[in-house]
């Protein structure tokens, strides 16, 4: 029973962890250093807790009491999180209005208030691995192979509550409800340790314990310096290596909501297993120490394994990507395993007694602790932005390398084959920094790409590839922007259309700037631009159009947007949030109540806000869902054509309509009539230079916008269940998402004259703006057939295919009509010689 009772703890507090990251998010941002601050200071209470109850435990005579008495203190702190979190909330609110955001008070406050939130229940957590030794060491030389079962035990049910708070819990209970799962677990196994408390006798005393033999004969005690220094070098490798393992997977994995917790679950795993394994070795064993060796050979050969892994062709891992976790488990599993292996073997070796070894634990615990946190800092902000991913992974294997020899030279005795793995291990390194077969990531970009630019960011992977002759931003492979004008300024010139006479605008989201730019063009005072990657700023800076920068009215801000919403004391005419592709991790906190609310409330009268609403990644529910959303709050609203990224575009005030008047007006103005002449599909005849034509992207407001919201069963978003992240995390590139929501666009739209101020446009220009618009949303379709489905050993028949499909739908595609024209060509018999 105390190991179910020992397995479900670690499985509450993984629990805890998983979600006190995503409440810690709301508060703080999700920003690199707020999430390292968060994670730094969960890591510092966890060693505190191992190292003060690593103490207590060697003097209680009742470690199963102090147990119970810490699972109940962590029920009630688990029931109390909410209110703590939100308590902490207002209070940073209040400070972040009074500093700036990377002023060093504000950075300390984050870290004060983080600490007083997590170091209280991460200390009790911490307690618990110590005491179950108390209780259950008895024999000195039995010490590791007791520790590998409590600790392999544990760290499964950390791993389990991992899986399960991620994959189950988040999505469908939602936080609040997670928490009281892990405070019901609290309770549960709390009552478990108190009843075994009461059937069990007590620890032996240190006087009972006196004639007890303090070591065998065959193990052999090593410095207390040299084993912690192992184990802190253990720790920071493995923090380290999580990082750049998951920055390396995202060159070929798509990153999603789940990234982070597959990552978690399989190095858990692996820590689990490689110490329950070693439990059979341990036990058949009479010298512990050699297998220390033997394991710090192949830690140095396992680190040498993820530097040819890491390395091999990029074909190679990029075949793994339909393979789910398997690319994950070939990363992360060799040196989780090993590394759980070690840890009761060090322990072992430092040991003097079996009442002592509870200390003797929580002191190696805290150092092993202490070194994931420095390594997982030191990773985040120096190897990573400033050496890049490829030296991440030498110096990481080196470091992994240093800490084998170091397990090697802690046991006197020499082993021979240890030294030649630890040997092997430095020349294949030599030889790989000498003569790597794969640069990286170059030769992770698509083979149609010329690699410009690269920079590893804080958040991200910044890129600058030339793709059809154009300039093209890439974060973390995915597309973002151009240095041309397209679509893209549309998003900036529509809403301004509306409310030409908007003084001070906030953008979050930067791309390329092509659309943060054009606000410039109108009159206003102020340009507030917020984008959670500080590098991305400067990147834009060199290889963009950027000028515009330099604006006296342009302030650049690195820093969460959601988080700068929420907390800014400042208001604006007009917000537009452009924050990219849905399944990215972090987005779907814009489409959630809370921060339409939040918006709504950083608004000045009258103002006005633009929401992406790309349909490629959207089915009805999910479609009618963010509609519902959005209305909730901001119910006087309207939806745009863009491409398939619809915008919706929501007033605090009165729907603004508009005129031909008022629309030539604005376009007058030569910077902005510019960006104008443009189309979306169909030549210059449809440029929207035209007021009809550009009438034609209005899709719908009123009642039929809210008809549309209820197509299919639709949910309130919220930051509870943050149920968007997970719906769209299953999107593929070929899915018919886009093309399957234009038949329900086609049945409720709004008459045009909806849009515009009563008696001002003629009927016919508003029959112009009505056969644009059916064409606009069937292009939603041709452009699917167009580009969605080109195979990749596309050929000149199949395009001709495709484009005499597209064009069956909207006959006016020019692009549609250019491929066939082209695939003719080559299509054409060619006359013989």
């Amino acid at each position: 029973m105390i190991y179910l009772l020992i397995f479900l703890s670690g499985l509450s507090s993984l629990i805890y962890e998983i979600a006190w990251i995503r409440q810690a998010s709301f508060v703080f941002g999700s920003s690199a250093l707020a999430m390292s601050t968060v994670l730094a200071v969960f890591f510092l209470g966890l060693g505190a807790g191992s190292w003060l109850f690593g103490r207590i435990g060697s003097i209680t005579p009742k470690p199963l009491l102090w147990c119970a008495g810490i699972e109940l203190l962590l029920a009630l702190n688990g029931l109390s999180t909410q209110a703590l979190f939100d308590w902490t909330d207002s209070l940073y609110g209040e400070f972040y209005r009074h500093f700036d955001t990377h002023s060093t008070a504000l950075l300390l406050m984050r870290a004060g208030l983080v600490c007083l939130l997590l170091i209280p229940p991460t200390l009790l957590m911490g307690g618990t691995l110590p005491l179950f030794c108390r209780q259950l060491i008895r024999d000195p030389a039995a010490i590791s192979a007791k520790l590998s079962i409590v600790y392999g035990v544990n760290t499964l049910g950390a791993a389990m509550g991992c899986a399960a708070t991620g994959f189950i819990f988040l999505p469908t209970l939602g936080l609040a409800m997670s928490l009281q799962v892990a405070a019901g677990l609290n309770l549960l196994v709390g009552l478990g340790f108190w009843l075994l408390n009461r059937r069990l006798p007590p620890c032996p005393t240190e006087e009972e314990l006196a004639t007890e033999t303090s070591v065998t004969a065959n193990t052999k005690q090593v410095p207390f310096l040299l084993a912690g220094s192992l184990f802190f070098m253990i720790g920071a490798a493995a923090l380290a290596n999580e990082l750049i393992w998951a920055r390396f997977l995202t060159n070929f994995i798509r990153n999603s909501v789940y990234t982070y917790t597959l990552t978690l679950v399989v190095v858990l795993i692996g820590t689990a297993l490689g110490s329950l394994s070693i439990n059979n070795w341990l036990s058949t064993t009479r010298k512990p120490q050699q297998l220390l060796i033997t394991f710090s050979g192949l830690q140095a050969l396992s680190a040498t394994l993820i530097l040819l892994l890491t390395h091999l062709p990029a074909s190679a891992w990029q075949a793994l990507e339909p393979w789910g976790m398997l690319p994950f488990i070939l990363l992360m599993t060799p040196s989780a395993l090993i590394a759980g292996a070690s840890f009761p073997l060090v322990n072992q070796l430092v040991s003097h007694s079996s009442q002592q070894a509870a200390k003797q634990v929580g002191r190696m615990t805290s150092i092993n602790i202490l070194g994931c946190i420095v390594g997982s800092l030191l990773t985040g902000y120096v190897l990573l932005p400033q050496f890049g991913l490829e030296a991440s992974i030498f110096i990481t294997t080196a470091w992994t390398i240093i800490a084998a020899w170091i397990g090697i030279l802690a046991i006197n005795e020499s082993k021979l084959s240890a030294w030649a793995g630890v040997c092997s291990a430095v020349a294949v390194w030599l030889l790989m920094l000498t003569f790597s077969p794969v640069r990286i990531p170059h030769d992770y970009m698509k083979p149609e790409d010329k690699l410009l630019s690269f920079a590893e960011g804080y958040n991200s992977n910044l890129a600058v590839v030339l793709r059809d002759n154009i300039k093209t931003l890439l974060i973390d492979r995915l597309w973002q922007g151009v240095e041309v004008s397209n679509y893209q300024v549309m998003v900036a010139h529509i809403p301004m259309i509306h409310n030409p006479d908007a003084k001070k605008v906030l953008v979050i989201g930067l791309g390329a700037g092509n659309t943060a730019s054009r606000f410039l063009r109108y009159d206003i005072d102020h340009l507030h631009i917020v984008d959670i990657e500080p590098r991305l700023f400067e990147f834009t800076r060199q290889h963009f159009p950027s000028k515009w920068m330099d604006d006296p009215r342009v302030n650049l801000i690195a820093e969460d947007g959601r988080n700068y919403v929420k907390n800014t004391d400042q208001h604006y005419d007009f917000i537009s949030v452009e924050i990219g592709q849905l399944d990215r991790p972090g987005v779907s906190v814009f489409y959630t109540r809370e921060f339409y609310q939040q918006a709504h409330s950083k608004l000045n009268d009258n103002g006005m806000i633009c929401q992406f609403v790309p349909l490629s990644f959207l089915r009805p529910a999910e479609f009618a869902s963010v509609l519902k959303t959005f209305l909730s709050t901001f119910p006087n609203a309207q939806l745009w054509y863009n491409t398939d990224e619809l915008l919706l575009i929501g007033f605090k005030g009165d729907i603004r309509q508009l005129s031909p008047e008022g629309f030539s007006k604005v376009t007058e103005n030569p910077a902005i009539g510019a960006d104008f002449d443009i189309n979306y599909w169909g030549g210059s005849l449809y440029n929207l230079s035209s007021f009809p034509v550009f009438m034609g992207s209005f899709l719908a407001s009123g009642a039929e916008l809210g008809t549309l919201s209820g197509i299919a069963p639709a949910s309130l978003y919220t930051d509870d269940k943050l149920q968007l992240s997970y719906s769209v995390s299953d999107f593929k590139k070929t899915d018919r998402r886009a093309s399957d929501l234009v038949p329900q666009l086609q049945q409720h739209l709004s008459p045009i004259a909806a849009a515009v101020i009563p008696g001002s446009t003629a009927d016919r220009a508003l029959q112009t703006a009505t056969n644009v618009r059916n064409f606009n949303i069937a292009d939603i379709t041709a452009s699917d057939v167009l580009w969605t489905y080109a195979a990749k050993d596309d050929n000149a028949e199949r395009r001709a295919q495709r484009a005499s499909e597209a064009l069956k739908i909207n006959p006016r595609n020019i692009d549609a009509q250019n491929l066939l024209q082209r695939a003719l060509v080559e299509l054409e018999p060619r006359p013989q010689e």
